[in-house]
């Protein structure tokens, strides 16, 4: 999240640049933060809504672009990056009710 941005606008943005298409914020499921040599990261999970457009890859930060249900995640937790821990942790939560 730059510094001059609100949530909102930051998922607008990366809807932008990483799929190419507008997303809206609906809410937040989950916040956390990982550890990083010198500094922490703080990170917010969001449920989001495609406005307009049809997901694609649209930066060079992706290979494919693939739909899954979210239990897909639940193997990787440990292994990927923060933001997949952090979900996890959300989806967790979830099996408690």
């Amino acid at each position: 999240m730059n510094d001059d941005e609100k949530p909102e606008d930051t998922i607008a943005r990366i809807g932008t640049h990483k799929l190419g298409v507008k997303l809206k914020a609906i809410r937040l499921l989950i916040e956390g933060y990982g550890e990083r040599p010198g500094f922490r990261l703080f990170m917010h999970d969001y449920e989001a809504e495609i406005e307009s457009g049809e997901p694609r890859i649209a930066s060079d930060d992706f290979i494919e672009l693939k739909w899954a249900k979210a239990e897909a995640f639940l193997p990787t937790i440990q292994t990927k990056g923060e933001c997949t821990r952090l979900y996890g942790e959300y989806l967790e939560k979830l099996k408690d009710y």
